[in-house]
């Protein structure tokens, strides 16, 4: 998980070196003995609240756990999904046969904003992501580049370990589903209570202009 490793760094970087920050991580790693590859979210939120943290304690003379890194946590945490979480959804990489296909052209800013607010106008929904390479689309009310920043990485996990159609969990504060279309993202966030069949149909209708998946 080396997007864990980077946000990891990063955050220790702004209390000690970079070159410090990366040997203080790889010396934490090594006394855990697990490889990185094979940590969970949960595994790397505890490693920063623990083993991490003991041994920055032993370099700077801290209380508690610094702000930087507490924001780590917080997103490593949000990453993992609450124990009643479906997993992954294979969905059919064909749309769904009661919705006709529709391209759609992400670059396109007049295209994103009327899919952002098409989505974001359905019943239960309180945010929508569109990440693309060079541009974005988001509708949220509030700690939205954390959050972008969360969905981006877990995009990209998601990706690497297999192919995806789609992506549904369930999370103390709501729900999520995640769509990959072309090499953007699309992300819908929604109440605990929201029913989200409705929109994943609706996304998984969605081809990228051009053919891509």
């Amino acid at each position: 998980m080396r997007e864990a490793q980077r946000l990891i760094i990063e955050a220790l970087s702004h209390y000690v070196s970079e070159p410090a920050a990366r040997n203080l991580l790889q010396r934490t790693l090594t006394q855990d003995g697990r490889a990185a590859e094979t940590l969970s979210p949960r595994d790397w939120a505890a490693l920063v609240e623990g083993a991490l943290f003991q041994n920055l304690q032993a370099i700077i003379p801290i209380p508690s756990l610094p702000s930087e890194l507490r924001r780590v946590v917080r997103l490593l945490h949000a990453m993992t999904p609450a124990e009643d979480a479906a997993p992954p959804l294979e969905t059919d990489p064909s749309p769904s046969p009661n919705l006709p296909a529709r391209k759609v052209d992400l670059t396109h800013p007049e295209a994103r904003a009327a899919l952002a607010q098409e989505l974001a106008r359905e019943e239960g929904v309180t945010g929508v992501v569109i990440h693309g390479p060079t541009y974005q689309e988001v509708r949220l009310p509030d700690r939205a580049e954390e959050l972008v920043q969360l969905l981006e990485i877990s995009h990209r996990l998601l990706s690497r370990q297999q192919p995806y159609q789609a992506f549904y969990a369930v999370f103390a504060e709501g729900q999520l589903v995640l769509r990959p279309l072309g090499d953007a993202l699309i992300a819908v966030i929604g109440r605990p209570e929201t029913n989200l069949g409705r929109i994943l149909h609706t996304l998984s209708s969605l081809e990228a202009q051009g053919g891509q998946p």
